[in-house]
């Protein structure tokens, strides 16, 4: 689908700059784009490169400081609080590796060293694709709204997902 834009926290220059494609696709974990663009997002956000594998950690504790992140689909905004981006992923005791799986493959193990914390990663990885700068909106995009796909009338539509019935 096509993308008008991309902002964050109001800012219309880090990413999918003038538009861009962007398929919506439930077999990909989280919002994947351009290594660049990517990376210039968590240089606003805070986020901290792991391993140059367009993987990045945040600090849990600047959640309340970190901008949304705003789609506008067909002049209709669709934004991404931190909380919505940002993976939390809270350590049992005696928990000593967690190895993170994000789109299909393991892009690294983290060694944890202390029981109890919570690791924050951030839902936007970067990835560039042979088929040009596309962003791809997985599970961390359509999962805050209810998708319906209508393949006979090539369409996606988006509605509010309804999270207590």
């Amino acid at each position: 689908m096509q993308v008008d834009s991309l902002s964050i926290g109001g800012d219309l220059s880090l990413g999918c700059v003038g538009g861009c494609l962007a398929p919506v696709d439930s077999g990909t974990s989280v919002l994947l784009g351009p290594a660049d663009e990517v990376r210039a997002i968590h240089e606003v956000i805070g986020g901290v490169e792991i391993l140059g594998l367009g993987q990045y950690i945040l600090r849990c504790d600047r959640l309340d400081e970190m901008p949304d992140i705003t789609f506008t689909i067909s002049g209709v905004e669709y934004s991404l609080t931190p909380e919505e981006y940002v993976l939390q992923v809270g350590l049992r005791e005696n928990t000593e590796i967690l190895s993170v799986s994000l789109i299909a493959f393991t892009f690294f193990v983290l060694q944890i060293t202390q029981a109890g914390q919570t690791q924050c990663t951030s839902g936007i990885v970067g990835l560039d694709l042979p088929m040009g700068p596309w962003w791809i909106l997985g599970d961390v995009f359509f999962g805050k709204w209810y998708s319906e796909f209508d393949a006979g009338n090539v369409r996606i539509g988006f509605a509010d997902a309804v999270t207590d019935p």
